[in-house]
C-alpha cells in the first residue's frame, strides 16, 4: 500500500511514479511530485520506482491572472 495525497493506493511490484499518476488520472505535465519528501523531476517519472509504503505528494500547477 502507498499513500498519494493522503489516499491509500494499492502498490504493485515494479510500479513507477508515472504508473501512479496515470492510475489516478493525473496529467504528468504541470505538476510537482515528491516521493518520501524527495522531489522527482518530471523527466524522471517514468524511470522512478515506487517502493511499498511510499508517501507521494502531487501538486497541480495552474496559471492565472
Amino acid at each position: 500500500m502507498i499513500t498519494v495525497n493522503q489516499r491509500n493506493v494499492e502498490w504493485r511490484e515494479g510500479m513507477t511514479a508515472e504508473d501512479v499518476l496515470l492510475s489516478m488520472n493525473y496529467d504528468k505535465y504541470m505538476i510537482a511530485v515528491w516521493i518520501n519528501e524527495e522531489p522527482i523531476a518530471v523527466s524522471d517519472l517514468e524511470s522512478t520506482q515506487v517502493a511499498d509504503k511510499s508517501v507521494i505528494h502531487v501538486i497541480h500547477m495552474f496559471a492565472g491572472g
